[in-house]
């Protein structure tokens, strides 16, 4: 039997909690993935027409907008990276099942295993019992044979690969949002600049 190992990527990355609503009508709504969509301020001074929307509440809001998404943006890069870890692994998984196959008709073949990080050890491996011992985690082993580990692998690696494109697509969809944000508190803030300044002439010119 070969003893492999199938690591999943921590579900602590995932978002959670209930969704923080934003007043001034800052949002479109939520992608599907709980990402708050911004909206574009195109007409500012018509859009600063809303009640109590002073300069001051409307970047606040959008600040605030922008720290939800900056923390969006953190814990998608770190399931990104821990999805990624695993790819790999049961890639490698899979060879060794593939690898054993090959092996079946020739008798127990001696190889290394890692003990630890540096500690390798010797291992005789029967390749005729066409069987794995799958770690599954959560201190969790299951004995399959190399078609039950071979499908059960194959359909991780593909929820896995379909969870990284996810992941890929939300990381770029946050960032624009991000720099909507962004563009948006310079708009709003640029355009106060702009009506204080004539303020300023007008009261000028008719003193």
């Amino acid at each position: 039997k070969v003893f492999i190992q199938r690591r999943q990527a921590g579900a602590a990355a995932d978002s959670g909690g209930t969704m923080a609503e934003y007043p001034f009508n800052v949002l479109e709504g939520r992608s599907p993935s709980g990402i708050p969509i911004v909206r574009f301020i195109e007409n500012v001074p018509e859009f600063m027409k809303q009640d109590n929307a002073e300069t001051k509440l409307v970047i606040e809001t959008l600040q605030q907008v922008h720290n939800e998404l900056a923390k969006i943006e953190g814990r998608l890069t770190r399931l990104k990276e821990s999805i990624k870890d695993t790819i790999p692994e049961i890639e490698e998984n899979l060879e060794v099942i593939a690898f054993s196959r090959t092996k079946e008709s020739e008798g127990p073949v001696r190889t290394n295993y890692q003990v630890s990080a540096s500690i390798f050890a010797e291992a005789d491996l029967d390749q005729a019992a066409g069987k794995v011992v799958l770690w599954l985690g959560a201190n969790t082993a299951a004995e399959l044979t190399f078609d039950e580990a071979e499908k059960l692998l194959k359909e991780n690696l593909s929820k896995k690969q379909e969870r990284l494109k996810t992941c890929v697509e939300d990381l770029k969809f946050t960032k624009a949002q991000i720099t909507t944000t962004e563009v948006s508190i310079a708009r709003v803030y640029n355009n106060d600049v702009k009506e204080r300044r004539a303020k300023r002439d007008a009261e000028e010119s008719s003193a």
